[in-house]
């Protein structure tokens, strides 16, 4: 055989071997972002639009709970693969130090309590928090558990989607990386950018002219996700339990002041996040002196079903839906 050929045909094997068990084999002109929560997701596929090459992945969805979540093998590998990776931050994301070890070394991070704690905007609200704390007008938040009642505390509170201003310093951050990682598409990603904050400012001001001035006061028949969004609004909450506690029974005791609270302020509604709680709240109310009260669901997006995602859900519809049944405590 010709010595040429023989060369020619050892150098075709050798390419064929080394494409075969290349250890990244993605299409290095596609952008693969995952999102470990589905506000970060709604983002993304908002300010990306119809740029081609760009593919967006719910880590955590149908309907597992963020607080429990662990990865997956499968999970694990579609992390490794990431381009960019956007995570909460919190302690529920403890997980996420052992999958990045063996994440792609370019890959770019996006820590969403991170970028809060270090924006401006966020110093500000905080400024702002700790100004109310020595007028003694703080807004408090009592959760009702363990037979005492408790001033909700924000440390470390991992729910920071729910306020409208955290989502629109966390938006702008996404759209930065984005317009780093891809040049050729950063108007594209600025406009999208620009149009969805637009919304969120829209949404912002309904708050504000329907909820924020009313000095609204709620029961919550469940855990406490809502720091943010009730911070924001002024709204007092009296929840069953602090945070997103492990507790999963609440004692009489919390059960009969949660009526009292409903009584004492004439509360014609009862709020639930989660509908198991559907029982507990009518437990509550036959409890008070008002057996018509309704419960109504509002949405921390903690955790998603495909259900849902299926009917499309949007942050946007979400917290709007939420606007509209808060609404209701201030007619």
């Amino acid at each position: 055989m010709n010595k040429r050929l023989i060369i020619a045909i050892v150098v075709m094997a050798l390419m064929v071997i080394f494409s075969g068990c290349g250890v990244n084999t993605r299409d290095d002109d596609k952008i693969n972002i995952v999102c470990t929560q589905f506000s970060q997701y709604d983002w993304v596929k908002n300010i990306v639009g119809d740029v081609k090459g760009v593919e967006i992945t719910l880590l955590v969805k149908n309907g597992v709970d963020m607080h429990s979540y662990q990865p997956s093998a499968d999970d694990m590998i579609t992390i490794k693969q990431a381009d960019v990776f956007i995570y909460v931050g919190g302690e529920s994301d403890s997980w996420i130090k052992d999958a990045l070890k063996q994440a792609n070394s370019d890959m770019v991070k996006i820590n969403m309590m991170d970028i809060l704690l270090n924006s401006d905007k966020s110093k500000e609200l905080i400024a702002q928090e700790n100004i109310d704390d020595e007028n003694h007008e703080e807004h408090i938040v009592q959760a009702i558990d363990n037979h005492e009642e408790h001033d909700h505390e924000f440390d470390n509170d991992e729910h920071i989607w729910l306020s409208l201003e955290n989502a629109k310093i966390l938006c702008n951050e996404i759209k930065n990386k984005l317009c780093t990682m891809d040049s050729k598409n950063e108007q594209v990603y600025n406009d999208n950018c620009e149009q969805y904050i637009n919304k969120i400012d829209d949404l912002i001001n309904k708050y504000n002219k329907n909820i924020k001035s009313k000095n609204i006061k709620i029961v919550l028949a469940d855990r406490y996700p809502f720091a943010y969004l009730f911070r924001d609004n002024n709204i007092e909450c009296f929840a069953a339990f602090n945070g997103c506690a492990a507790e999963t029974e609440a004692s009489f005791e919390t059960v009969i002041k949660l009526a009292d609270n409903l009584d004492k302020y004439n509360m014609k509604y009862i709020y639930i996040s989660d509908e198991t709680k559907r029982d507990f709240a009518k437990t509550i109310i036959s409890n008070s002196k008002d057996d018509n009260r309704e419960i109504l669901f509002i949405e921390s997006l903690q955790s998603v079903t495909q259900k849902k995602l299926d009917e499309g859900l949007t942050y946007i519809g979400a917290m709007e839906d939420n606007l509209n049944k808060l609404m209701k405590s201030a007619e």
